[in-house]
């Protein structure tokens, strides 16, 4: 199983959006790109940075720039309002929901897969597992049918810089010993050091903003990620 950090940026400034996308796109062949709506959570990205336009001017600005995969996290009560924004950008490979908002989820899920983007589940730290497991293919997670990945919140979503609470750890072991194949990733919390204790837990992907970011050294704090689950 490929075991993969993904540096996850959240802000509200533009200038600074920019200045972190392109720090990450040195190192991480994925970046994950954070939107909230302010409704789903109380916390609100700049519509201006949510609709994808702005990845238009980076592309012109960055002409020479080998460019990172998007993974969108979408912390809103419309995901698909995001995604149809986003869908022309052959950059954009996965999209990642919650599984809390109220939508017919296998139907954005196929519509997704339709368009040829990687579907996730979101799921809070409080959410039962029985809310996601319904998504998940129990064989493999290639099958077009079920999402492609689960991603764990280690925090309760919408701010950045919040403490792990371990009391997931029980729930990422749970879903890997049931889906030995599934694409786990977490999210919230990553840090040097609990990020061994999440890849013991079952965990392949992690999503890191803060351990990454207000590093001195953004790239070689992603490199000592990346060797603690080599």
């Amino acid at each position: 199983m490929k075991f993969e950090i993904i540096p996850a940026i959240l802000t509200k400034q533009k200038k600074e959006f920019m200045r972190l996308l392109e720090d990450a796109s040195l190192f991480s062949q994925t970046v994950q790109i954070d939107i909230m709506d302010g409704l789903f959570v109380d916390n609100q990205t700049p519509k201006s940075l949510n609709n994808g336009h702005w990845w238009s001017e980076y592309l012109i600005n960055h002409p020479d720039q080998k460019l990172p995969d998007i993974e969108l996290h979408l912390m809103v009560i419309d995901p698909w309002s995001v995604i149809r924004e986003w869908q022309e950008y052959a950059e954009l490979k996965r999209v990642i929901w919650h599984v809390e908002v109220p939508i017919d989820h296998a139907a954005l899920n196929e519509t997704a897969h339709d368009l040829r983007i990687q579907t996730g589940l979101a799921m809070n730290p409080d959410t039962e597992l029985k809310e996601i497991i319904p998504f998940i293919n129990p064989k493999t997670n290639s099958n077009p049918e079920f999402v492609d990945q689960i991603l764990i919140m280690g925090v309760d979503p919408g701010f950045s810089g919040q403490s792990f609470k371990s009391e997931v750890l029980k729930k990422i072991s749970k879903l890997r010993s049931k889906f030995p194949k599934l694409n786990l990733g977490v999210d919230g919390g990553v840090s040097s050091a609990n990020i061994k204790q999440i890849k013991q837990a079952g965990a392949n992907r992690f999503n890191a903003a803060g351990a990454i970011f207000k590093a001195t050294d953004p790239q070689t704090a992603y490199k000592q990620l990346k060797k603690a689950v080599a």
